[in-house]
């Protein structure tokens, strides 16, 4: 019998790991997320943004909705200080007393910003400046006191 001529067989050689890796891809299945990691199919209608006024606005009357602005203590305080200040003398307050002031001094106050806003909207700022405040003073009316217990001493 003759010898038949085999041919070369190649060696075996590691596939690159990319190949490996993409070939565990596909035999993968896709990770599942969390339902609050989810990402969100995009919606037919763009949610809608506001301006910086009118967001200005809706906050103005939502915090004119609430009773009082400002933590009851800490108004307290301060008039209490203030009052002690101007008169050189401690004085006392009723409960209902200190609530019709703090009351009127945020509604004051609330309405003094929204004029504010109003300059400064005018002039098709957003920034408010130290000239629509004296503006503001000009037509509210409100002047430093010069009644002569808010004088200080001399």
């Amino acid at each position: 019998m003759a010898r038949i001529k085999q041919k070369a067989q190649k060696p075996v050689t590691a596939k690159p790991k990319m190949a490996i890796a993409a070939e565990g891809k596909a035999l993968r299945a896709p990770l599942q997320r969390p339902k609050f990691l989810q990402r969100v199919k995009h919606r037919s209608r763009p949610l809608r943004r506001f301006k910086l006024s009118d967001m200005a606005l809706q906050k103005m009357r939502k915090y004119r909705t609430k009773s009082l602005l400002l933590p009851e203590t800490a108004f307290m305080r301060l008039a209490r200080d203030i009052a002690h200040e101007a008169l050189r003398e401690r004085l006392s307050f009723t409960n209902r007393a200190l609530e019709g002031l703090q009351a009127s001094c945020e509604q004051f106050t609330i309405s003094y910003f929204t004029v504010l806003r109003l300059c400064a909207d005018h002039a098709m700022r957003k920034t408010i400046l130290l000239e629509d405040s004296n503006l503001v003073k000009g037509l509210m009316g409100v002047t430093t006191p010069t009644h002569p217990i808010c004088e200080k001493p001399e």
